[in-house]
């Protein structure tokens, strides 16, 4: 921010530090000693979060509106997931996004809106659509399913299940009739 207000040009500082604000309102008062105290006039020091500027939707009615999409998707499962990922999830690590991007007129009707990941809800912003998001995930092999299936390819195999994945039986006998026949072997030993 001192550099460039040194440069000339325009800043905005947010830093979640309290010490900050006294350090840089320091390094201010030492760049214009001897002046005219020009930045207290011009900057502004705001305390808090400002608020979203994108929605131009209540909190409360976002809110109802997440509701009525969790009772339509638990009515197909029994668990919540992100339409674009698929991945499971629980309430309040979903958000609302729209199906149809802001930008091309989608408006905040219910049926424009799905619930998303926060993090497939950033990576569609508010120009691309659901679709183009699933394909770049499925390019870099992010889709819940295509994990799933890394993470089953990866498990270690024991010996018995590698051989029944290659269509190999291990043994020509259930091991239930091994037992009982070296049962029989053993008693007509112990009798002879």
């Amino acid at each position: 921010m001192i550099a460039a207000e040194n440069a000339g040009r325009q800043w905005i500082g947010i830093d979640i530090n309290p010490t900050t604000e006294e350090l840089v309102i320091e390094q201010l008062d030492k760049l214009s000693e001897g002046t005219e105290d020009f930045w207290r006039k011009q900057v502004t020091i705001r305390h808090g979060l400002p608020k979203r500027t994108d929605n131009r939707i209540p909190k409360k009615k976002l809110d109802e509106f997440k509701d009525q999409l969790i009772v339509q998707q638990m009515k197909i499962r029994p668990y919540l997931i992100c339409v674009i990922c698929d991945h499971p999830k629980d309430s309040f690590d979903l958000e609302v996004g729209h199906k149809q991007p802001k930008c091309e007129d989608g408006d905040w009707e219910l049926k424009n809106l799905q619930l998303e990941c926060p993090r497939c809800n950033r990576r569609k912003g508010s120009t691309k659509t659901a679709e183009d998001v699933r394909k770049e995930l499925r390019k870099e092999g992010l889709l819940y399913e295509q994990r799933v299936k890394v993470h089953a390819h990866l498990k270690t195999l024991t010996p018995r299940q590698k051989d029944w994945k290659k269509g190999i039986k291990q043994r020509k006998k259930p091991r239930w009739k091994e037992d009982l026949e070296q049962e029989q072997a053993s008693r007509q030993q112990k009798l002879m």
